[in-house]
């Protein structure tokens, strides 16, 4: 599993700046997005002496590969199984970060759908968040406290940020 899945599942999505999709033209459906981005995207070396490019690592693999295979196993099972889980609702809320997007970025802004969207983003974004809690409390609860220092150090910022301790 690597950080983008987990960032994906655990409903902590992209919190909603307008500016930076400021530049975008507007979007009719999910489908068109990812059609956008692929003819955007850009285009990989093509010169076959090029350097390969390392393979990714993330801070979750990284952690797994510090716990039992057992430890692993099953973050991974709990992990994944919160993904299928919450399919649906990540599917629906990108539904409405669309929404939100092409209202706010149209010739014509529409307050009231904007709000209304915006609200319904952030009740699904809680339920997710809610979701994953409940996911990483079982398995935390089968942990060690090394091994939760270990899982908890590779978080998502966006996650524990509010759980460090500020010393200001």
């Amino acid at each position: 599993m690597n950080i983008r899945s987990l960032a994906i599942f655990a409903g902590c999505a992209v919190v909603f700046f307008p500016a930076a999709f400021a530049q975008q033209p507007p979007v009719t459906s999910a489908t068109e997005h990812l059609a956008v981005q692929e003819a955007t995207a850009p285009i990989a070396p093509t010169d076959p002496n090029a350097p390969a490019t390392p393979p990714k690592t993330n801070k979750i693999n990284d952690a797994l590969s510090k716990l039992s295979p057992a430890k692993a196993q099953l973050f991974d099972t709990v992990m994944r199984k919160n993904i299928d889980a919450n399919r649906s609702k990540q599917q629906q809320l990108r539904g409405l970060y669309l929404d939100i997007r092409n209202n706010f970025i149209s010739p014509t802004f529409n307050k009231e759908d904007f709000l209304v969207k915006s609200k319904q983003a952030r009740d699904l974004q809680n339920e997710l968040r809610a979701s994953l809690d409940s996911d990483l409390a079982e398995i935390a609860s089968q942990y060690t406290q090394e091994e939760r220092q270990i899982i908890f150090n590779a978080l998502p910022a966006r996650y524990t940020r509010d759980m460090i301790e500020k010393n200001n």
